[in-house]
Parts: structure tokens; C-alpha cells; sequence
């Protein structure tokens, strides 16, 4: 679905049973469904030149069989909460997401499992402050 002029995408492809790669580059995408984490097959996500100003909190839920997702040249500013989860994933590209704050840069030329290990331990000390609240 590369370089369609999408503004989004249907909340029903999550539910797709054999989908395993989703490519959507080059579009004017502001944001993924909400529900994309209940797929249970996709294994590479490429949404790289969208306009993408966040990714959903859902998204923690494909952790287990993501393996490639690729962000380059978004609005991205900072990963969710749950990006923590994304265990399986072994290539992580976010090159041109220049207002990105969270994770710092240094982390994500590190690779995916320094940017899950920095997520899991963001998640831990958020869960921590809230329970001293």
C-alpha cells in the first residue's frame, strides 16, 4: 500500500489472519489504528515516510511477533509506554524523526533491544511513581 496518498488505514486490518507484513510507505498517514496490536501475525510494520505523530498504546500487544518495524522520516516525539513488550522485534529503523525526544538518539542507533531495555525500564519507573502517588 506504498504511496497510495492514505490518510489511514481501516481499523479491520488488524483482524486480517494471514497478514504478516503491512507496508505503507509514502503516504500522509497521521496515525495507525488504534487496534493494530491485535493482530496476531504481523511480523514487519513499514510506515516510513508518513506524517506519524505517535504510534498507539496497542501496539505493545504485536510485541511477541513484530520483529521489523520501521518508522523513518515521521513526526514521531517519543515511543509509547508499552513499547516495552516488543520482545521479538530485531530491526527498528526511526532515522529523520528529528523532534524525537523518547528514546534519545544515541539509544536508538544502539539497536531495538537497547530501545526495548530503555523502554522497560522508562514503564518501570513510571509504574513506580505511580503507585507512590
Amino acid at each position: 500500500m506504498n504511496s497510495n496518498d492514505l490518510t489511514s488505514l481501516p481499523h479491520c486490518i488488524a483482524l486480517m489472519p494471514n497478514l504478516l507484513s503491512l507496508s505503507c510507505n509514502d503516504n500522509r498517514m497521521k496515525y495507525l489504528p488504534g487496534d493494530i496490536g491485535e493482530s496476531k501475525t504481523l511480523e514487519a510494520l513499514h510506515v516510513c515516510n508518513n506524517r506519524l505523530m505517535e504510534l498507539p498504546d496497542g501496539i505493545g500487544l504485536i510485541g511477541n511477533t513484530l520483529k521489523h518495524l520501521w518508522l523513518d522520516f515521521n513526526n514521531l516525539t517519543a515511543l509509547p509506554m508499552s513499547f516495552h513488550k516488543m520482545t521479538a522485534l530485531e530491526e527498528l529503523k526511526m532515522e529523520g524523526n528529528t523532534d524525537m525526544v523518547f528514546p534519545t538518539i544515541d539509544k536508538i542507533i544502539r539497536g531495538p533491544k537497547v530501545v526495548v531495555a530503555w523502554s522497560k525500564k522508562r514503564f518501570s519507573t513510571s509504574l513506580f511513581a505511580r503507585q507512590q502517588r
